[in-house]
């Protein structure tokens, strides 16, 4: 029997999203009448998106000590054409281990200890960098003007950081079993619209700001009361 088995992933993935959309909008029509030429009021809406998504992944697992054992190690560096620099990559890593105790109490069919700890990103929502141009009508000639809102040309996905430990344990030839968690997970850079001055001739501008954290307990209890060849009861509680 091999000492340890060891399992190596590599790869990448590519995404791209591509839409285009008009609208119709027509106000004050007659009832039935769907001819827009015939509305009041009309409003005509057109717009196209484009993302481009691209990551490269690793991942390492370990299995050894009579396969009770179990390392694992990974990485993301993704990029996207909605951050402020399309072309650097943010890094992602991962780790986790579990051991099965080799000793069990009575009437303890499995006990198995698990941390963990992983990083992720979410991706920047599209458009978020940039400043628009709106239409404006002024002594009835077209033109643009900057949005109220300014965009962030430095934006950055926000990231999450959890970090949780917990066992898995069965019973009773698997008639019972309890799963306990502590988690403790935080969010930073969460990208959101900020309140500006009016004399600055923007109402918002977009930050990479603020922090979002959760902190936590689940515990799972698993029962079957009763197992028969025509009856099975089986109860499912979670708690967190």
């Amino acid at each position: 029997t091999s000492p340890f088995t060891a399992t190596t992933s590599v790869g990448l993935r590519q995404e791209r999203i591509e839409s285009q959309y008009v609208t119709n909008q027509g106000q004050g029509l007659f009832p039935g009448v769907t001819n827009f030429a015939s509305a009041v009021k009309t409003l005509l809406a057109q717009g196209q998106q484009l993302t481009k998504a691209f990551s490269y992944y690793a991942s390492e697992e370990f299995l050894t000590m009579q396969e009770r054992l179990l390392l694992t190690a990974g990485m993301d560096a993704e990029r996207s054409s909605t951050n402020g620099d399309p072309n650097k990559f943010f890094v992602y890593p991962k780790f986790s281990a579990s051991y099965r105790l080799p000793w069990l109490p009575p009437k303890t069919d499995n006990f198995k200890l698990r941390l963990a700890y992983g990083k992720a990103g979410n991706q920047v929502p599209v458009n978020f960098k940039y400043t628009y141009l709106a239409n404006t009508l002024e002594a009835g000639v077209n033109g643009l003007s900057p949005s109220t809102t300014i965009g962030l040309s430095t934006v950055a996905p926000e990231q999450t950081t959890e970090l949780e430990g917990g066992f898995d344990a069965t019973f009773l030839g698997g008639r019972a079993g309890l799963e306990f968690t502590e988690y403790h997970k935080k969010t930073t850079g969460l990208v959101l619209t900020a309140g500006l001055a009016p004399s600055t001739g923007f109402t918002l501008q977009t930050i990479n700001g603020g922090s979002l954290q959760n902190v936590g307990t689940e515990v799972g209890l698993n029962l079957v009361p009763i197992q028969g060849r025509m009856f099975s009861w089986t109860s499912n509680t979670t708690f967190s």
